[in-house]
């Protein structure tokens, strides 16, 4: 695997993970001449993590259904 490929295979994983870049990797994307994709931010929300929480709660909203009570 060239070294390029690597820095940014790694970039990806950090950028999923939403983390911030560590700097050995930056400086090493900076020696290597790659520009890295811009970083999520900590107060950005990651996509997968939202659509991982939005589906537990649709799961949470199934269970608590209310019924319906029948008065004699």
């Amino acid at each position: 695997m060239h070294p390029r490929e690597r820095v940014l295979g790694l970039a990806q994983l950090i950028r999923q993970q939403g983390k911030p870049y560590p700097t050995p990797l930056i400086h090493e994307a900076e020696r290597l001449d790659v520009t890295l994709p811009p970083a999520l931010e900590e107060n950005t929300p990651n996509p997968q993590r939202n659509l991982k929480a939005n589906l537990g709660k649709e799961s949470n909203n199934d269970e608590t259904t209310t019924t319906e009570t029948k008065e004699s």
